[in-house]
């Protein structure tokens, strides 16, 4: 949940500023409701200093501390959470451009997810969800595997340093529309050679020497979240990609496999924080909630229990006795 820790002498000098042309900060600060506004003192902010990876209990927040610039991008890069300087605090990666994309089966019109995923990669991010009800469907194996659409995702999105223990990656999509010749084991172990393939070097880009969970999971029809999944999304900490149709976007050759809006969207936008729209931040409220809700109905049930409503894996391991949660820091 998007909450705001700023430090109070900051708080206060941002409320108390008579200009008529009210900043960023100041208008996130009037939308959001005081209960998730804390307000840090001295000695607080200077435990987040000292202790930045105690940022990660509250993943998807936003961070205003009274310390400098280059402390803050250090923050950012290295725990994947939005920490900005109250010494002139810019938010300004979290107001949306708006940005849409529509690929194109007969020409490449732009460099794939390359150039769809440009105006969000810049955000920090800790965690990423990638959900499409028809993943390793039929229809989507006629062209590149899903898993290398895949693989193109998080190789523009998975930062290149990342110090907060393991980066969360959780992969969903619904098991009983997999083509015939697949099962969710194969599936899996792709998925997770994907992830070791991520981890090399490659390309421009060095090693990622940093440890990545990844959740797979493969819910049934019956499964209390199965309705609310039609939705194709990439969902991070601090920004939404709206998908239209599937996240198998792409063929080898960077052309769009079917027309299809996609959307990337950060947090805010101007008309949503004067309340003339919704806000994309509601929108990720609403994909957390579904995962969030999905852990309190199975968690703590047994394998048997669990096994009419979905398949589960972290890291390859299946659960043997009973099913823990998803581990994915975006639904705690």
């Amino acid at each position: 949940m998007f909450k705001i820790f700023i430090t109070k002498s900051i708080y206060d000098r941002i409320n108390g500023d008579n200009n008529k042309k009210k900043p960023l900060l100041y208008r996130i600060l009037k939308w959001r409701k005081d209960d998730h506004i804390k307000t840090l003192s001295d000695a607080a902010t200077e435990e987040y200093k000292s202790h930045p990876e105690k940022m990660l209990e509250h993943p998807s927040s936003l961070f205003v501390l009274n310390i400098t610039k280059a402390e803050a991008a250090d923050f950012r890069k290295d725990y994947g959470v939005m920490c900005v300087s109250g010494e002139n605090p810019d938010v300004s990666l979290l107001l949306d451009i708006n940005d849409t994309f529509k690929p194109d089966p007969d020409k490449i019109k732009f460099n794939g997810w390359d150039a769809v995923l440009d105006s969000v990669e810049p955000l920090p991010s800790n965690a990423l969800l990638l959900a499409d009800r028809y993943l390793f469907s039929y229809d989507s194996m006629k062209y590149d595997s899903d898993a290398t659409n895949i693989y193109r995702i998080l190789d523009e999105l998975l930062p290149l340093e990342f110090k907060g223990s393991e980066y969360h990656v959780t992969i969903a999509f619904c098991v009983t529309k997999i083509d015939r010749k697949l099962t969710f084991e194969e599936i899996d172990n792709q998925l997770n050679d994907t992830i070791e393939q991520l981890k090399q070097p490659h390309g421009n880009k060095p090693s990622r020497n940093y440890d990545i969970m990844l959740e797979v999971l493969g819910y049934t029809d019956d499964c209390s979240i199965y309705r609310e999944t039609h939705h194709r999304r990439i969902v991070s900490n601090y920004f939404y990609v709206q998908v239209e149709q599937q996240l198998t976007a792409f063929k080898s050759n960077q052309t769009g496999i079917i027309k299809q809006n996609i959307i990337p969207w950060a947090l805010f936008t101007k008309s949503g924080l004067a309340g003339r729209s919704s806000l994309p931040l509601e929108t990720v409220d609403d994909a957390v909630t579904l995962f969030k809700q999905f852990n309190k109905e199975y968690t703590k049930k047994t394998v048997r229990d669990i096994r009419p409503f979905f398949s589960y894996s972290v890291n390859g391991e299946q659960p043997k006795t009973i099913f823990s949660g998803l581990r994915n820091r975006l639904f705690k």
